[in-house]
């Protein structure tokens, strides 16, 4: 028979299965295992039954950012020891440690407990501007992360307060962003942090984070998690959340995020019907 570029060879006809994508580089209810939950449950559980009510707010306030529907417990007993610590830390002037302790307990919906006067506010601010002035010469001191650290706790709790976050800042945090990008391995847990401050600071910034650095995260969250570190765990955690996020603001309330949920993506499509010919 003569060879017709019409002819269709019917055993050279596939059909291939949609394959679902919807990988995201970090997803809270894929990337943290029961496991994971059982051990910030009991993390969570020690620190209220020995009453140390500032980690105990930490580990609540991430265990509520993965998940904001999440039952705490956070009784009576829990909200006045939450409160006493946060007396605490102002009567003794420790302001950085105030400023973060206030911090949880907004997220954890615990606003009113706070009681953020005039005193407390010049001395969060004082405190804010000695570490701004520390900010190009801290690297060899390390206490570079002092300044992002608690602007973002004093912009979670005054949203609309101006905090100084300049262009000089704005620099300042890129530059130590990239430096920790270039040292890669165990540096990315610092990596990380700072990454999700300035996304939350600087919405409209780059942070170039590709695959190599996606997976330098990563590994680094494994790394902690094999080393059984789970107070740097759930914090890399939550902070892998967070850039993962199509967006993070901060409101009145706290912390919004928005997560990404893509759709299921088709990437080899079913062929066509082949145009019907006549033989």
């Amino acid at each position: 028979m003569p060879y017709n570029p019409d002819r269709i060879n019917i055993h050279e006809l596939t059909v291939e299965e949609p394959v679902n994508e919807s990988e995201l580089p970090f997803d809270a209810e894929r990337d943290i295992t029961e496991e994971d939950w059982k051990e910030m449950n009991s993390l969570l559980e020690r620190y209220r039954k020995d009453n140390k009510w500032s980690p105990f707010s930490r580990i609540a306030m991430e265990m509520k950012i993965f998940n904001p529907e999440l039952e705490l417990g956070l009784d009576e007993v829990a909200r006045q020891g939450m409160k006493d610590c946060l007396d605490s830390y102002k009567s003794n002037n420790h302001w950085r440690s105030f400023s973060e302790q206030a911090m949880n307990m907004k997220i954890l919906g615990l606003g009113s407990d706070l009681n953020l006067d005039n005193t407390a506010w010049n001395n969060m601010s004082n405190t804010l501007e000695e570490l701004r002035d520390m900010l190009e010469n801290c690297r060899a001191e390390g206490k570079y992360w002092f300044f992002p650290d608690m602007a973002m706790e004093m912009k979670v709790l005054d949203p609309g307060r101006n905090l100084g976050l300049d262009e000089t800042i704005r620099k300042a945090m890129r530059d130590h962003l990239a430096e920790h990008r270039k040292i890669g391995n165990n540096r990315y847990g610092v990596f990380m942090r700072q990454a999700m401050q300035m996304k939350i600071f600087y919405p409209e910034e780059d942070l170039h984070l590709d695959g190599v650095v996606w997976q330098g995260m990563k590994d680094e969250l494994e790394r902690t998690r094999q080393d059984i570190d789970f107070w740097d765990f759930f914090g890399n955690a939550m902070y892998l959340k967070i850039l993962a996020a199509d967006q993070a603001r901060i409101t009145e309330d706290g912390l919004e995020i928005e997560d990404h949920k893509p759709e299921r993506l088709i990437t080899n499509s079913v062929p066509p019907i082949p145009e019907a010919k006549q033989f």
